[in-house]
């Protein structure tokens, strides 16, 4: 490889999965130790704001005004949420920048989805603890290694 193609690849962002869980605060530390000084988009994948639940026996002027608060705060919370991923990722020496996605298929098919238009180099993502039901049932980071055409790392304890 020429060195113009290795200093292209070496500008592809590490896609690091995050959640705030601890397994995916180990993918963000293992995505700095395995790609230093990498860029790296730091992905939160935030489930739809279910609107169903939210009941009230007001007028639709009032509903209206409630569910547009609840998505509001839903994608408040989403954006603490990534960017509290990207400045672990910072700290640990990357060039992280926080990613937002609302979607209402299966996380697995959305990351992988962001890491393909990404063009990211690599995905990271965190082993779920042995005793999590996840892992027995098909967890989201065993379902992006069988989907993910690039190459994933997944980091545990």
């Amino acid at each position: 490889m020429n060195d113009l193609a290795q200093s292209t690849d070496a500008r592809r962002p590490i896609l690091i999965c995050y959640d705030g869980s601890p397994e995916a605060s180990r993918a963000a530390a293992a995505a700095a130790t395995l790609f230093p000084h990498r860029p790296a988009v730091v992905l939160y994948v935030a489930p739809p704001v279910a609107v169903e639940r939210v009941r009230t026996t007001s007028v639709a002027a009032v509903r209206d005004e409630l569910i547009e608060e609840v998505r509001v705060a839903a994608r408040r919370e989403a954006a603490a949420i990534a960017e509290e991923g990207a400045s672990q990722a910072r700290r640990a020496g990357l060039e992280a920048r926080p990613l937002v996605v609302e979607a209402s298929d299966a996380p697995a098919e959305t990351i992988v989805r962001v890491a393909i238009d990404e063009t990211a180099a690599a995905v990271v993502v965190g082993r779920p603890h042995r005793t999590q039901p996840a892992l027995r049932h098909g967890s989201v980071s065993r379902s992006v290694v069988n989907r993910c055409p690039l190459p994933v790392v997944v980091a545990g304890a």
